[in-house]
Formats: structure tokens, C-alpha cells, sequence
């Protein structure tokens, strides 16, 4: 059970409850259907300004977040942050079965199915 305190927004819909406010408020648009941040160039609606904004990229192509060593850019910071492991040789991800080690979590989850046959 969630720690009330720490969780004190609620949502009146499901019971859900949040750590913030703006969260919650973004999460009942999925009951409400309200999406009131729209693109303006192609019309589509969002819940939350934040995801309108990641998605505005699309049409401008700006890749905001730019690897040090080699330069590539990608959309999204969790992207970036994958593939520096590329140029580190971290590989945070192991397999249970076999103990192979991967850079991503969906990679090692990819593997699993294959070693697990």
C-alpha cells in the first residue's frame, strides 16, 4: 500500500494516486479524453505541454540531445543516455540465464527469448 503522505493526490476517477498535482491532472485527461495542448502545425492534441513540445520536434527536426564523443543527436536524453553505453562499454543489463551482459534493458529482454528457448 502507498504511503498516503507520500502520495496525497488523488484521482477521483480511479483512486490512483499521484506525487504531484500536475501529474494527476494529466492523468485524468485518459478519463476525460481532454487533450488541450495542440500542434499547431498539424493539429494534434496532447495532455500535457510537455509531450507537445517532445513532439513538435518531429516537424522541425531538432534532436536536442547531441553525444559528446561522437556527435550523434538524438530526440529524447534516455536515447542519448543508451547510446553513450555504446562508447563506455557499460552494459548494466544481464542475463539471469546465461550472464551475458547488454547496454539496454529492451536488448537483454530481446535476448531472454531466444536464450530462454
Amino acid at each position: 500500500m502507498k504511503n498516503m503522505e507520500a502520495f496525497p493526490y488523488i484521482c477521483t476517477m480511479c483512486n490512483k494516486s499521484f506525487t504531484e498535482w500536475g501529474n494527476m491532472k494529466i492523468h485524468q485527461c485518459l478519463h476525460t479524453g481532454e487533450c488541450p495542448y495542440a500542434c499547431e502545425m498539424c493539429n494534434k492534441s496532447f495532455t500535457d505541454q510537455c509531450t507537445l513540445k517532445k513532439h513538435q520536434h518531429v516537424h522541425t527536426g531538432e534532436q536536442p540531445f547531441t553525444c559528446k564523443v561522437c556527435n550523434r543527436s538524438f530526440l529524447e536524453w534516455g536515447n542519448l543516455k543508451r547510446h553513450k553505453r555504446l562508447h563506455t562499454e557499460e552494459l548494466p543489463y544481464k542475463c539471469d540465464l546465461c550472464n551475458k551482459s547488454f547496454t539496454s534493458k529492451d536488448a537483454a529482454k530481446d535476448h531472454l527469448h531466444v536464450c530462454s528457448v
